[in-house]
């Protein structure tokens, strides 16, 4: 990443090696990373060999940061990191990668998934759909949504121009789904269906072109 890139792109990718919920963040920081203009292959980069690098010891302890990182330390430490052995692009650190963030990966992997729906959305309808899609993330994992009722019912505005039950099960699900701990998937899916069920059916379906 040069230094005319946002930062906020590493604090976004940051967020998901504190020691808490992030899951529900990723349909907004895959936009984001569409924003900046990174390719697919390059937030993958940037995911791997900049951030991963910075922060993964967190994901290890037993007693992490979990509130934010301090935007000058992290800049600092992406900067210290990058570039130095085992954190350039090759083959020894992929397989360093591997064994840093072990199941972590499954984050990027729904982020990359995202980025793709995203680069096939019309880019005027992006921001509604990541709306959309962190309505339901929030629900499938459990975040405050599903613990506030005045809420279960209540979807973002951007909701009224998809076919939420659609972009649910045609979307959603394939790039979510793995995310969830075989122990929590039957709850997960239970909680996005009663949301859907307690609100106002959209009159028109969910028309975007998904990715494959």
């Amino acid at each position: 990443m040069t230094e005319k890139e946002p930062v906020a792109v590493w604090e976004a990718l940051a967020e998901h090696f504190l020691d808490t919920e992030t899951r529900h963040r990723i349909p907004k920081h895959a936009l984001l990373c569409v924003e900046a203009g990174l390719t697919v292959a390059r937030a993958r980069d940037v995911w791997r060999y900049e951030v991963t690098p910075a922060v993964w010891p967190n994901g290890w302890s037993s007693a992490g940061e979990w509130m934010y990182w301090d935007t000058q330390w992290l800049v600092a430490r992406i900067k210290a990191k990058r570039g130095q052995w085992p954190n350039r692009p090759g083959l020894v650190a992929s397989m360093v990668y591997r064994l840093r963030v072990h199941l972590g990966n499954r984050h990027w992997t729904a982020l990359e998934r995202c980025m793709d729906l995203f680069k096939t959305t019309e880019p005027a309808a992006r921001s509604k759909l990541a709306d959309d899609l962190t309505w339901l993330a929030e629900h499938f994992f459990d975040w405050w949504r599903a613990w506030h009722a005045d809420d279960r019912g209540k979807p973002s505005g951007a909701c009224d121009q998809h076919g939420m039950p659609t972009l649910y099960t045609t979307a959603f699900l394939p790039i979510f789904d793995e995310l969830a701990f075989t122990n929590e998937i039957s709850a997960c899916r239970a909680r996005v269906e009663a949301a859907l069920a307690t609100r106002t059916p959209s009159p028109r379906p969910y028309r975007g072109r998904l990715a494959d």
